[in-house]
């Protein structure tokens, strides 16, 4: 079975979309905390962030660490 985020990138279910580029996916959440929170998902199945590779795992290691 799918995972709800491979299904939201595979657009099998609605999201509110931010950004989309060739290997993430941002939209917002629906059980947000604050009306700005939005979720980064990478387009290829990855267990976890620490499994991103190159360039795009410190991204997203970054990001998620923002604001520093």
């Amino acid at each position: 079975m799918a995972s709800l985020f491979s299904r939201i990138v595979q657009k099998e279910l609605f999201s509110y979309g931010i950004l989309k580029s060739e290997k993430f996916v941002a939209f917002l959440d629906i059980r947000r905390l604050k009306a700005e929170h939005t979720l980064v998902v990478p387009k290829s199945n990855i267990m976890s962030a620490h499994f991103f590779p190159g360039k795009a795992g410190k991204r997203v290691k970054r990001s998620a660490s923002w604001p520093p």
